[in-house]
């Protein structure tokens, strides 16, 4: 069946899934040590903005209610008001865009407790 072969598949990936995410959490801790990374949602959503992101892992699991402008990285917070809007999606969707290495990442397997970590071009 359809789920059978999902399961065999993830099996077989699994391991080097994981190995490449522990890898990109490495070098996360690196990059931060030495300015050339952040996990403060302000500083990555500019830096996407403006193409400076290369990597970037989102929490899965997270939320951060508001928006983010798509051309300068301005964050629009909800401020306690309705929202459908998700920042750590806008900032997901601009990363893409500016061709970074996007990866929605499980909680557990997140190196900060923002809901993202993003290591810069330059």
């Amino acid at each position: 069946t359809l789920h059978e072969i999902r399961a065999a598949a993830w099996k077989v990936f699994e391991k080097h899934y994981l190995d490449r995410l522990a890898r990109i959490r490495e070098d996360f801790g690196a990059a931060a040590a030495h300015k050339r990374g952040t996990s403060d949602l302000a500083e990555a959503a500019k830096a996407a903005a403006f193409g400076r992101v290369g990597v970037l892992l989102v929490d899965a699991d997270r939320v951060v209610p508001g928006s983010i402008d798509m051309a300068t990285g301005t964050l629009q917070p909800a401020n306690g008001q309705p929202c459908a809007g998700d920042m750590l999606d806008d900032l997901a969707e601009i990363g893409l865009k500016t061709k970074a290495l996007v990866i929605v990442t499980p909680s557990d397997q997140m190196p900060t407790q923002t809901g993202l970590a993003a290591i810069f071009r330059y």
